[in-house]
Formats: C-alpha cells, structure tokens, sequence
C-alpha cells in the first residue's frame, strides 16, 4: 500500500487513486473473519 501512495505522491496526481486497491485489499483482509 505505501508503495502506491508513494507512486500516487511522486506522479502528482490530484485524485487520490490508491483508496481503491486499499479498499479492496481492507475488504479481503476482513472477509474471513
């Protein structure tokens, strides 16, 4: 995930696009449980 912010922060994109893999990635991390 830093990795992404990290690309995201370097690129200079205005829209925060790594809230979508995090999302996903949060979502598979609780599906289990």
């Amino acid at each position: 995930m830093a990795l992404l912010v990290a690309i995201w922060a370097l690129t200079g994109e205005g829209y925060f696009w790594p809230v979508w893999p995090a999302l996903g990635w949060g979502i598979g991390l609780m599906g289990p449980r």
